[in-house]
Formats: C-alpha cells, sequence, structure tokens
C-alpha cells in the first residue's frame, strides 16, 4: 500500500476519525458547483398541426398526438387566471329563426353562455329524472357535465376522454356526488352493456378514425330505451353514410337539426375572444381552425355548405319495438 491512501491507513483510529470530520467540514464550506438543468421539454406545451384532422386531406391524427393536442389545450387553460371558469371547447350556438327545444332560459350574465346554449339544445326534451344514468363521451374539461349537474335532476354522470390532464381536471373541479370522469378511447368504451340511459357527444367525432366503431359502442352500453344526443359538424356529403351506419344498427332518428348557421353566429360573437385563453407559439392554423374562427378555413366550409353541424335525437328501441 502507498502514497496517500496508504498513509490515511497507518493513522491511528481518533486520526483517522478526527480527519474525516476535517475533510466534512471542508466539504460542507465549498459552494456547490452549478448544476445544468436539462432543459425542460414538454411535448403538451404547443398545439402543432400533426395534432389536428385535417378537414382538406381526410387525414386523422396519431391517437396519441389527439390526446397531446387536449392535454396541451387544458395545459395553457390551466395557466391562464380564468382555467377554472373555461370548461367548454364546444363553437356555441346562438338563437335565430330556426327552432329552439331547450328548456332552459339562461339569464344574460351567464359565463360561457353559447356554449351552454349548445348543450341545453341537444339535451332539449329528452326525457330525464333522478335515475336517469348520463355518458358524456368526449367530456373535455366537464361543460356538458356541468350543465346535467346544473340544470337538471340525473343519477350518475360519467365523463369519458381521451386526455389524461383533462380528466385530472374534471376530477379536481367537479366534485358533485355520483359523478365520474375516466381516460379512455371513445372508440373502445369502457362501460358495461346496456349501462346508461343517456349518451352524449358534442364536436368530437369528427375526428374519429372509426366513427362506426363508437357507434357500435354507444349502442351496446345504452339501455333499450335509451337516448343517444349527438351533435358534430361533418362533411355534408358523408352524412347520408354516417346516418345509415346509425340505422343499420338499429337507432331511430327522431329528429335532426342543421344548427350551422346557429353555430356561425356563435363562433361570430366568441371565437376570438377565445383565442386569449391559448399561450402564444402555437400554430397559429391549428388555432384558428380548432376554434372555428370566422378568417379559418373549418367556418368558410360551414358558411359555403361544405360542412354541416348537425344536431340529432337518436333513440335505441325498446325491445320488442318494431324499427321501420
Amino acid at each position: 500500500m502507498s502514497g496517500l491512501s496508504g498513509r490515511i491507513e497507518n493513522l491511528s483510529p481518533e486520526k483517522r476519525k478526527l480527519l474525516a470530520m476535517l475533510a466534512k467540514k471542508k466539504k460542507q464550506s465549498e459552494p456547490e458547483p452549478e448544476a445544468t438543468a436539462p432543459e425542460a421539454v414538454d411535448e403538451t406545451e404547443i398545439i402543432r398541426d400533426d395534432q389536428f384532422f385535417s378537414l382538406e386531406t381526410g387525414v386523422f391524427p396519431e391517437k396519441e398526438n389527439v390526446r397531446k393536442l387536449y392535454n396541451a389545450v387544458t395545459n395553457q387553460f390551466n395557466a391562464g387566471g380564468f382555467g377554472n371558469y373555461a370548461v367548454f371547447l364546444n363553437w356555441g350556438y346562438l338563437p335565430n329563426d330556426n327552432p329552439t327545444f331547450s328548456r332552459v332560459t339562461l339569464p344574460e350574465n351567464v359565463i360561457n353562455r353559447n356554449p351552454t346554449r349548445l348543450v341545453l339544445e341537444l339535451i332539449g326534451d329528452t326525457p330525464l329524472d333522478k335515475n336517469t344514468g348520463v355518458l358524456d363521451v368526449a367530456c373535455g374539461r366537464g361543460g356538458t357535465v356541468t350543465v346535467f349537474r346544473r340544470y337538471f335532476d340525473v343519477g350518475t354522470v360519467n365523463g369519458l376522454d381521451l386526455s389524461n390532464a383533462a380528466v385530472a381536471f374534471c376530477k379536481k373541479t367537479h366534485t358533485w356526488p355520483d359523478t365520474h370522469f375516466t381516460a379512455g378511447d371513445s372508440e373502445n368504451l369502457p362501460f358495461a352493456d346496456e349501462s346508461m340511459d343517456v349518451v352524449t357527444n358534442i364536436e368530437s367525432s369528427h375526428c374519429y378514425p372509426n366513427i362506426e366503431k363508437f357507434y357500435s359502442g354507444v349502442w351496446r352500453v345504452l339501455k333499450p330505451g335509451g337516448h343517444f344526443l349527438y351533435t358534430d359538424m361533418l362533411h355534408t356529403v358523408r352524412i347520408p353514410q354516417l346516418e345509415q351506419a346509425l340505422q343499420d344498427l338499429g337507432f331511430q332518428i327522431v329528429r335532426k337539426r342543421d344548427i350551422t348557421s346557429n353555430v356561425l353566429l356563435s363562433c361570430d360573437e366568441i371565437a376570438d375572444a377565445n383565442t386569449r385563453l391559448y399561450a402564444d407559439g402555437n400554430n397559429d392554423n391549428v388555432i384558428s381552425n380548432f376554434l372555428a374562427t370566422p378568417d379559418s378555413r373549418i367556418y368558410k366550409e360551414m358558411q359555403a355548405g361544405q360542412q354541416q353541424y348537425v344536431m340529432y335525437k337518436i333513440k335505441k328501441p325498446e325491445r320488442g319495438d318494431h324499427v321501420g
């Protein structure tokens, strides 16, 4: 044994202990070297063009990218000063000469007035009571669930969303009894057969790669006599095919409404204001289409009739009912 380690080894136990104490004291007195922090990379921070369904090409993004898109939306909303009030992601509804079916009259100063109106129009005259079990597919930040809880006396309400960040926000924010939120895929509904009285889906299905699989899942989880309340912007030429897919499953389309003009009126009023909820650095075209601002391609396609915003009241017949 040689060198420093050898000399230390030859010291008495008492001197070795004293030397260790002096070394420890010296180390504590020395400044810590400045750490080089790794660059923070959060893939959900910025909204990108590969996270959004392309109406022009018909290309669907990877579901993981869709999840990141809605995680980004939730994270940016949460970072703003009004995050807890930003619970809706739909484009809203403004009344005009079209028939209206909402049974609730909102006060003028209600927060999120137009998006709330859209949900109320969708619920319309659907029978609800304290035993009605509700599933909102693609619940986002819980806006539709909020409408059911604030304006109606219903039973258990479930919200499902692909975005784990949105589900975490909902669990923290919407704490009504018998209200549950689950992270999951709209095309693979994680609920039991015939377990729901009402299923809602708002402004989401146009980006499902397999929309027929979603319809089939809704049929499975709905009880006989239950209602599927469904509204979305859809390609005009594709609407007959989608309606046929619903009818082939056995659904009855009780009522169909073209509410494109009502949605465009709402976009005129609120879309630009909604952009203030988002952080800088996002893809401007994506945000514009996501919010259907008047200068966006989506808005112009609805205006030209290439896209229709349709609203359906659909029923799963009771057992034994004749479907004609």
